[in-house]
């Protein structure tokens, strides 16, 4: 029998410590680890190229942070490699982000532009929240 392939996306939600990480553990790497860690920063992505995205992300947020408490946040602008077709703006992004205290970012998951810099800031401001 001839299978197809399929990408889906798969999001858990609720609240902590309920075993989210560990299903995604258990599924991807066949492992299972009893230690709780939680979870200690978000990642808020919007499509620049999409202005609702950047508008429903305070809903987001606020949802993430429901369950999480108070983690470090950043904001990131994605697909800023279409810069003809953008409609969210620096101005736009910061003010997001500024609601949460959080930097801010232009990324392109395509190109890599500000990806391994914006993974870097989020594990910074952990670390500096841990000390």
């Amino acid at each position: 029998m001839d299978r197809q392939k399929m990408k889906v996306k798969v999001c858990l939600v609720g609240e902590g410590a309920v075993g989210k990480t560990c299903l995604i553990r258990r599924f991807i790497q066949d492992q299972f680890d009893d230690r709780y860690i939680s979870t200690l920063g978000v990642l808020a992505v919007c499509d620049l190229t999409r202005k609702e995205t950047l508008d429903d992300l305070g809903d987001w947020v606020a949802a993430v942070v429901k369950v999480t408490g108070n983690v470090p946040i950043a904001y990131l602008g994605n697909k800023c490699d279409l810069k003809d077709q953008m409609v969210v703006s620096r101005a736009d992004l910061q003010g997001a982000a500024q609601a949460h205290g959080s930097p801010h970012l232009f990324t392109s998951a395509k190109t890599g532009e500000n990806v391994e810099v914006a993974f870097s800031k989020l594990a910074q401001m952990i670390t500096q929240r841990a000390s």
